[in-house]
């Protein structure tokens, strides 16, 4: 009897140290342990199959994203494992706002896109203006679908900070869905703010908004979509005043599944057109990826957020605040 325990625990020695051997580049303290082995108890029940539900379009919804990618360069895109990776985050949104884009070759979103299409979609992007200060130096990308939605070429911008208060200038793009009559429109803001910037770049997040909305276009659908650098109690205390709401409150926004920096940010009496329905897109565990190769990708995961195609009812003409003048736009 006691042969056969010492055997089983011989082997069960082996196997663990095997395994933990495996992953020994997804294992950087003890927690780490305990996540990888109910990530691989999921798989073997099957539960993976949760993350695929989202990615099936339903008639009547657009999916709205964000993705800090992490200095998406060239190296990434031209990476045959990280190229097609990131190719295909892109493909699961009909609009997708993108941080961190290199800007030392002005020809990488163009040969991206490519990979983008080669499934047959019809992708496009606009981009930020390219930053002057700062390093490293990064824009702002919005990438969206032509099948799905339309942007006005004439109708975006990169908010103007002339004092300075924040390091990225938000990147703001207004959209139409291909819906027929009474089709969503929409302005959607790329965002990306410091906390640990000097002054606190999140104590501008009330202003930026004040701005885009009352930009001379009377679009009262304005959705905020980034990395803010804080979760969303923390987001939604800075936003108050505004009625401004994060959509993402449950799932946590990293590939660690540690932090929560990604969202989306709506007011909810004028974005009627929200579903309720958000989430992240866990590309971890869509592909089975170890959290090495995950990494490779980017340390953020993508958040989204589902909007009906068509506008739900009749709002009023949003006023601008006297007291608060917002930031001048370009």
């Amino acid at each position: 009897m006691r042969r056969s325990l010492l055997f089983v625990f011989l082997i069960a020695a082996i196997f663990l140290g095997g395994w933990l051997l495996y992953h020994r580049n997804e294992i950087t303290r003890p927690g780490d342990v305990l996540r990888l082995a109910g990530e691989q108890l999921q798989r073997w029940g099957g539960t993976s199959a949760d993350f695929a539900g989202w990615r099936q379009r339903r008639t009547g919804l657009i999916r709205i994203g964000s993705f800090n990618a992490r200095n998406l360069d060239a190296a990434k895109t031209g990476n045959p494992k990280t190229g097609p990776l990131l190719a295909e985050i892109v493909r699961q949104f009909d609009v997708l706002a993108v941080q961190e884009v290199d800007t030392s070759d002005r020809f990488l979103l163009k040969r991206f896109l490519k990979e983008i299409n080669r499934t047959g979609r019809q992708f496009r992007y606009v981009m930020g203006q390219r930053p002057d200060r700062g390093s490293p130096l990064q824009q702002s990308a919005i990438f969206y679908d032509s099948a799905t939605v339309t942007l006005d070429q004439h109708q975006y911008y990169t908010v103007n900070d002339p004092d300075n208060l924040v390091r990225r200038e938000p990147l703001v793009a207004w959209f139409r869905t291909l819906s027929g009559d009474k089709s969503f429109t929409f302005t959607l803001v790329n965002v990306q703010l410091e906390p640990q910037a000097e002054g606190n770049e999140m104590l501008q997040i009330n202003q930026i908004f004040r701005a885009v909305r009352n930009d001379g276009r009377n679009e009262d659908d304005v959705i905020l979509a980034g990395c803010f650098g804080v979760d969303s109690n923390q987001l939604n205390q800075l936003a108050i005043a505004q009625g401004l709401q994060a959509v993402n409150r449950e799932h946590a926004t990293d590939t660690r599944s540690s932090s929560q920096f990604d969202n989306l940010m709506i007011d909810p009496l004028a974005t009627s057109e929200f579903t309720g329905d958000t989430g992240v897109y866990d590309f971890l565990k869509q592909y089975n990826l170890t959290l090495a190769e995950a990494l490779a990708v980017s340390s953020h995961l993508p958040v989204w957020a589902e909007f009906t195609v068509h506008e739900t009812g009749a709002h009023e003409q949003v006023a601008g605040n006297p007291m608060l003048p917002p930031l001048a736009s370009r």
